[in-house]
């Protein structure tokens, strides 16, 4: 399992691939993602 990046009583932040934390999550409220924006080179 992924360690949290942060934690208190009513957030958990992790800084990592949401492809590897998410099968793990459970049940939660909110789902707060950065896509990778230009995977590929412009040409």
């Amino acid at each position: 399992m992924i360690e949290p990046y942060y934690r208190d009583n009513f957030i958990t932040i992790y800084h990592s691939d949401c492809r590897d934390v998410l099968p793990h999550s459970g049940r939660f409220n909110l789902l707060l993602t950065d896509p990778p924006y230009a995977l590929e080179p412009r040409s």
